[in-house]
């Protein structure tokens, strides 16, 4: 059986088409269908434990889907809920589901040719990994069937309004950047993630800058990396704490920094985690990670054809 290795961090009536062409961009899995012809393709979401979740229709069948992953992939992940049981093709693909945590990677299986549909806009041709509801990744959210990656819709250029709850899907063509917005560039790591260059100053004063990954699906401001090249140590006066990864649980202790800066943007004595850079998954030697915390302060549009990134205040 041919078998794939996903990375995951921890921590979706009948109506005439359109006359459209299916489009397909490089490196995007799958294509998509335009159902209603708008300049801005608009999905609501609501926050379900601080994580943003859609609705969705799944070959057919109502699905809410968690958007989240650092480690970026194309597939939809399903969590093995009775969605799953409708889902699930006969496949000679396996997968492993692994991240962030120190238990085993999960065994999943994977179906394909699976389409993924909103109010105004068909993805068609789309991968699926599914694991078994034994796994327990269903219990962490009651009531949500899976999840995917914010790079699922980089057909388009995606911004995410947390203040009105959408997600809105600007053509390529016809987006025009925010005039007054802190434009960061973006670098695709090996391991598959996006980071940003980020500026900490630390309790004893040093100022580190450094490449930061990106996680939409992060619970922290800012999770920074320990035991590597940084030399980083747990500051006095921190609270151990445990979160939960794709292989269980990690530790990490929360404090504070001096200061964060991603751009123009400062942030005076936020507060951040500390974690042992093995659990927590880090692109190696990387400061560490940005949460949806800090992105939902903001307009938050992710350009992966120019790879930059947007925030602009409210």
């Amino acid at each position: 059986m041919a078998q794939t290795i996903i990375m995951i961090l921890v921590v979706l009536t009948c109506m005439n088409l359109l006359a459209l062409n299916d489009q397909k961009a490089d490196n995007r899995i799958g294509t998509f269908q335009l159902i209603k012809d708008v300049k801005i393709i608009k999905i609501p979401f609501v926050m379900v434990k601080g994580k943003p979740v859609i609705d969705a229709l799944l070959n057919g069948y109502p699905a809410k889907l968690m958007i989240d992953n650092g480690r970026l992939w194309d597939p939809i992940w399903l969590f093995g809920t009775t969605l799953s049981d409708s889902i699930l093709t006969e496949e000679d693909r396996l997968a492993e589901i692994g991240g962030a945590g120190t238990g085993d990677k999960t065994e999943a299986k994977m179906a394909s040719d699976i389409t993924l549909e909103f109010k105004e806009i068909k993805f068609l041709q789309q991968e699926v990994v599914i694991s078994p509801s034994s796994a327990g990744y269903g219990n962490m959210f009651p009531g949500i069937d899976g999840q995917i990656c914010n790079t699922f819709f980089s057909h388009f250029i995606v911004e995410f309004d947390f203040k009105n709850n959408t997600i809105l899907l600007h053509k390529p063509d016809q987006f025009k950047a925010p005039k007054k917005a802190t434009v960061l560039t973006m670098t695709l790591e090996k391991t598959g993630g996006y980071s940003v260059p980020v500026s900490i100053t630390l309790e004893d004063g040093r100022t580190i800058c450094k490449q930061t990954d990106i996680d939409l699906g992060g619970t922290e401001i800012l999770l920074i990396g320990l035991n590597n090249d940084n030399k980083i140590e747990i500051p006095e006066n921190t609270i151990i704490s445990k979160s939960y990864g794709a292989q269980g649980e990690c530790e990490e202790f929360k404090g504070k920094i001096k200061e964060l800066k991603i751009g123009k943007e400062r942030l005076e004595n936020p507060d951040v985690a500390f974690s042992d850079e093995r659990v927590s998954r880090l692109t190696p030697n990387n400061l560490g990670i940005i949460g949806l915390p800090l992105f939902k302060k903001y307009k938050t549009i992710f350009d992966y054809f120019n790879n930059k990134l947007y925030l602009v205040n409210y």
